[in-house]
C-alpha cells in the first residue's frame, strides 16, 4: 500500500477524539526540532538574565506564548527567533546561522511528515539522518535498519507489534524502507557499524530471508562509504552492555553529535555532551573488539554458507 494512502488511514486510527461537530482531532507531538530550538532560546534568555515578560514586551508577544515555544509546544519562527538573539545581543554568525536555520527547519516539511506521530521517535530519528554526515551503530539483537531488507525489516517489525493493529505495522515498515533507501543514495553519509555476532546466527523471518539479508549484507560492506564490523563471541561482554545505540554526527549548522538510544516503549536521544562523549568512547571501544572489516565479511560468508546446506 502506498505511503500517503497509509498516512491517511493511521490518522483516522490515531484520533483522539471527535467534537460536537463530527470532526477528528489529532493531537501532534512537538517535535525534537521544536524541542531542540525551544531549549536553546531558553538557554540563551537565561544565561542573559532575562525573563519571559522581558522578551515578551521586546518581541511584542504574549509570555505564555514565548513559554509554549520554549517548551517546543509551539514551533519558534524566524522572526521569534531574531528578537532573541537581539534581545540577547547574540552576534556570533555562527551561532545566529545555526538558530535562524533550525527555525526554517521546524516548519519545512520533509517526506518523513506524511507519516503520523504514532511512530514516535521514529520520525525524529529520521530528520537527524537527513542532516547527518556519519552514523555510528551499535546492535546486538538484529541487523541494524539501516541494512534491513523488506522482508527482514517485516519479520521485525511483525514480531515486536504483536500487539499491534496491521495498518501501523505497514505504516512502520514504510517509513523504514524509505528511510533506508535515502540513506543509501545519500553519498555524504557514512556509516560505521559494530553488530554482534548473534544477529548474524539469529533466523529473524526463516532461512531464505535471512539468507537474502546475508546476501544484502555483504553488497554493502563494499560500499566506499559503508564499514560493517562483527564483534565475535570470543570478545566476551560488550563495551555496550545496556544494548543498541547510534551516534548521529551532524552537518554545520546543527549541534554536532547526538545518540539515539531505542528502547521496548519508544527510544530517547541523548544530547548532553559528556554523556554524547561517553558513549563514543564505548563505540571506540567495541570497535577495537570487533572484527576488521574483511575478517568480518568472512564470517558473514561463513554463517551463510551453513544457512544454504
Amino acid at each position: 500500500m502506498h505511503g500517503t494512502k497509509l498516512c491517511k488511514m493511521a490518522f483516522r486510527l490515531v484520533a483522539d477524539g471527535q467534537g460536537e461537530s463530527g470532526q477528528v482531532a489529532i493531537q501532534r507531538e512537538a517535535s525534537l526540532r521544536a524541542r531542540w530550538l525551544g531549549r536553546q532560546l531558553r538557554e540563551m534568555r537565561e544565561q542573559k538574565g532575562l525573563t519571559l515578560k522581558d522578551v515578551a514586551s521586546y518581541a511584542q508577544r504574549d509570555a505564555s506564548s514565548l513559554s509554549r515555544m520554549e517548551a517546543g509546544i509551539h514551533p519558534a519562527r524566524t522572526p521569534e527567533v531574531l528578537a532573541y538573539l537581539a534581545v540577547c545581543e547574540i552576534h556570533d554568525d555562527r551561532r545566529r546561522e545555526a538558530l535562524v536555520q533550525l527555525a526554517i527547519e521546524t516548519r519545512e516539511t520533509g517526506w518523513w511528515d506524511e507519516f503520523p506521530d504514532f511512530l514516535g521517535s521514529l520520525i525524529d530519528r529520521i530528520w537527524l539522518e537527513s542532516r547527518a554526515i556519519e552514523i555510528r551503530s551499535f546492535d546486538a539483537i538484529v541487523i541494524p535498519g539501516s541494512l534491513q531488507t523488506r522482508q527482514y525489516a517485516e519479520a521485525v517489525i511483525q514480531a515486536a507489534g504483536f500487539d499491534t493493529p496491521k495498518e501501523h505495522m505497514d505504516l512502520q515498515l514504510e517509513a523504514r524502507m524509505q528511510r533506508k533507501e535515502r540513506m543509501e543514495a545519500n553519498e555524504a553519509l557514512h556509516i560505521d557499524v559494530v553488530m554482534d555476532e548473534s544477529v548474524l546466527h539469529r533466523l529473524v523471518g526463516g532461512r531464505e530471508t535471512m539468507i537474502e539479508q546475508l546476501d544484502h549484507l555483504l553488497e554493502r560492506a563494499d560500499h566506499p562509504k559503508m564499514t560493517i564490523r562483527v564483534l565475535p563471541w570470543s570478545a566476551g561482554a560488550p563495551a555496550a552492555a545496556d544494548g543498541a545505540f547510534d551516534l548521529i554526527r551532524l552537518e554545520h549548522p546543527y549541534p554536532s553529535g547526538v545518540a539515539y538510544v531505542p528502547s521496548a516503549a519508544d527510544a530517547r536521544f541523548v544530547e548532553g555532551e559528556w554523556d554524547v562523549e561517553r558513549m563514543e568512547a564505548q563505540f571506540r571501544r567495541l570497535v577495537s573488539a570487533a572484527l576488521e572489516p574483511e575478517q568480518s565479511k568472512l564470517l558473514i560468508s561463513e554463517v551463510r554458507r551453513k544457512l544454504v546446506k
